[in-house]
């Protein structure tokens, strides 16, 4: 599985200081999860140059092969064993020259490869996605839309969200990406993903095309983000006279831009009756018909509303919590949004939470060390914790609005046949379901999702029915092909819209999907 770009990527802002300072704080190779002991093969013709040269670190073994000819070296780390190959030994494309490893010695914590791609004096690193004849985008479809992409610098937003455009990496140069205000808040801070109301969209119609509609001009602009009413996308952008980004609004049929506010973006109620503002250094929440405001104590954690409105909830971590490393201790907070009056439901050692109703919780917790997830339901009027689930290897999951499922993707199970997209109802006792699919998925309502066909040129949209288990190809004009850069897409809430972020001209793009009447 590809597991994180080159260069400006979200770990990177994170986590640089930690793992890649002598790197400029960029992620100065690309990362490939993968068990323990597959086979690693060389990327070009070449000669064998360094065997774990701990220079390299990317412990506990790596491997560096010379390619004269191109003028680069590749760099191969978190290997396994130490290579049994000798230096200087010539080694051709495609031939298998070591077995990945994990950094952390156990094969159960963050087993992957680092691939660099360096200048010849190792002075240089460059972005390897050129050099290799992949389909990226396709690669990185499988991610949320929440912890893809790149880091915005408020101060230059556009530079350094693609993965073409990253820059190169100076090993004795400063840090390039130590903004002094950047979007998405860190780990630390950042909010619960949301979690929308119950709904139920319009039914599609077969025999209707998607229609596409291009907002922004090219290259503007990553990450937008739907206005409550699914009437508006909003996005981060600067002009020449600006010193800081702010935020934007275009209409479903485009038009000229409009700034709606400052940077960073408000986080939005559902209801969109109030919003969750930076004012000085306080979380300050606002509703907007009388402009009443409420200072919120979050210790600087963004706040995330509940589906319905009624409550914000957020974490509180006191240091970075860093995979690989003892996680600490997080508090769980909620508050009520008529008074603003906090409680702390819950401390746990890392994790995360996230909403599934307006009286229930997702407490997700991650074993030290591991891959190892559980899930349990914190339900606030009884403070009664339930187990949900416990797994390996979850990756990119999502509630459904309302809170009724969950679909998750499970990777590196012991039986191949185990790995897949499962669907998971959110009480006690029940049963994963797998799912009849493979892709990047987003909920489109309560019963249903959209997915993106791993694999498939050009890149297509189908619709899976959850309580019929049946799937609907959308149709997609021939001359209207679509590709969606880094799985930057979010369906609109009312389910009729998909805003992207289009790969071949970076820029923000609508679909309308081909809904027809109720029955």
């Amino acid at each position: 599985m590809f597991e994180q770009y080159y260069g400006n990527t979200l770990d990177a802002s994170n986590y640089g200081k930690y793992w890649y300072a002598a790197g400029q704080g960029l992620h100065f190779g690309m990362d490939f999860e993968a068990p323990c002991g597959t086979p690693v093969t060389a990327i070009a013709d070449g000669v064998i140059d360094q065997i774990d040269n701990q220079l390299f670190g990317a412990a506990p073994h790596n491997l560096v092969i010379r390619h004269d000819q191109y003028g680069y070296v590749s760099v191969y780390g978190h290997l396994h064993e130490k290579v049994t190959l000798l230096r200087g030994q010539p080694v051709k494309r495609g031939e298998v020259v070591a077995v990945t490893g994990d950094p952390d010695l156990n094969c159960h914590s963050r087993p992957h490869l680092h691939l660099e791609i360096r200048s010849l004096d190792y002075r240089t690193a460059y972005n390897p996605a050129p050099l290799i004849n992949a389909d990226w985008d396709m690669l990185y479809s499988l991610h949320p839309s929440d912890f893809s992409g790149f880091a915005k610098d408020l101060r230059r937003p556009n530079r350094w969200q693609f993965n073409e455009d990253q820059p190169p990496t100076d090993f004795n140069g400063n840090a390039v990406n130590n903004f002094s205000q950047s979007w998405p808040a860190s780990y630390r801070v950042q909010p619960p993903p949301i979690t929308l109301p119950a709904t139920l969209a319009q039914p599609l119609n077969a025999n209707m095309p998607i229609h596409l509609q291009r907002l922004t001009q090219t290259g503007c602009c990553t990450r937008p983000w739907w206005t409550p009413d699914s009437q508006a996308v909003q996005y981060l952008d600067i002009q020449p006279d600006q010193d800081l980004a702010s935020v934007y609004q275009v209409g479903l049929r485009g038009g000229t831009p409009t700034v709606i506010s400052a940077s960073p973006p408000a986080i939005v109620a559902p209801n969109g009756k109030y919003e969750v503002r930076v004012i000085g250094n306080n979380m300050t929440l606002v509703e907007l018909a009388t402009d009443k405001r409420t200072n919120l104590f979050t210790r600087g954690a963004y706040p995330r509303f509940s589906p319905n409105s009624t409550r914000l909830l957020w974490h509180i971590r006191p240091a970075d919590d860093i995979p690989g490393e003892i996680a600490p201790r997080t508090e769980i907070w909620i508050a009520d949004v008529a008074t603003g009056e906090a409680t702390l439901l819950r401390t746990q050692s890392g994790g995360a939470v996230r909403w599934l109703d307006e009286d229930r919780l997702l407490i997700s917790e991650i074993k030290n060390y591991s891959q190892d997830v559980s899930l349990s339901i914190l339900t606030i009027s009884t403070k009664e914790v339930q187990p949900l689930i416990e797994t390996s290897f979850m990756r990119s999951l999502t509630v459904a609005p309302g809170g009724k499922y969950l679909m998750y993707a499970l990777y590196f199970q012991d039986k191949p046949d185990a790995s897949g997209v499962f669907l998971l109802e959110t009480q006690p006792g029940a049963v994963p379901k797998q799912l009849p699919f493979f892709g990047g998925w987003r909920w489109r309502d309560s019963s249903s999702v959209l997915y993106i066909p791993f694999g498939e040129t050009p890149m297509s949209l189908v619709l899976y029915d959850i309580t019929t288990n049946s799937q609907q190809q959308l149709q997609v004009p021939k001359f209207e092909t679509f590709r969606i850069a880094t799985a930057d897409w979010e369906v609109s809430p009312d389910g009729r819209h998909i805003v992207f972020v289009e790969g071949r001209d970076h820029a923000i793009w609508v679909i309308d999907l081909p809904v027809r009447d109720w029955f």
